[in-house]
């Protein structure tokens, strides 16, 4: 199978592919949650257990690998055995170089301003700005919050979000998975645009 590296860029999936593996995983929407937050923490749990860095991303890009086979048709019958395969191949793919990615979504909240002359980083920090201000200023400052977290905290400050907003910790994570799926396809859509009618602010 051809598989994407994890240390190149992830791709968040879209709403509609994320609201396929939750009916995939159960029909009711509240089992479906729990049962992808017990998945998550198996493949976390998976990937610590390897030293292997950025854990929580990893088990991530497992679900972004399980949902495309759902959306290409493939037939699964153990989600748990099967997503613990593609965790193994995404741990060998992890040794082959060194753990440095380009800047996934999580770093985006931190892009310095680019130099002047610097026209691909001017419209991506342009792209950004723009995309964040296109949500629901609640969305887009819980976005902000939940991923602008330094990776050695990053457990403890969205449990501490999550208490705040009196929301189990599963539901918090995807609520904010959708509205990253909103806010990249926003992105993605901008850089495809380019510069043209596009205002650096």
């Amino acid at each position: 199978m051809n598989h994407t590296s994890p240390e190149k860029k992830r791709q968040v999936l879209t709403h509609e592919a994320f609201d396929k593996l939750l009916s995939f995983l159960d029909p009711d929407r509240d089992r479906a949650g729990e049962k992808y937050e017990t998945l998550r923490l198996k493949l976390t749990r998976f990937f610590n257990s390897r030293a292997c860095l950025m854990a929580e991303d990893r088990a991530d890009e497992v679900f972004d690998r399980l949902t495309k086979k759902l959306v290409e048709g493939e037939e699964i019958r153990n989600v748990s055995g099967y997503c613990l395969g593609i965790a193994r191949l995404v741990w060998l793919e992890s040794l082959r170089g060194p753990e440095a990615r380009q800047a996934s979504f999580d770093d985006l909240p931190v892009i310095p301003l680019p130099a002047e002359d610097d026209d691909e980083r001017k419209l991506r920090l342009a792209c950004f700005n723009r995309c964040l201000r296109e949500l629901p200023e609640a969305d887009g400052a819980l976005l902000v919050e939940y991923c602008s977290s330094e990776h050695g905290s990053r457990s403890e400050d969205r449990q501490e979000i999550a208490r705040r907003l009196q929301t189990p910790l599963n539901a918090l994570r995807i609520r904010v998975h959708r509205i990253k799926a909103k806010f990249c396809e926003c992105f993605d859509e901008c850089l495809a645009r380019g510069p043209k009618k596009l205002k650096y602010s």
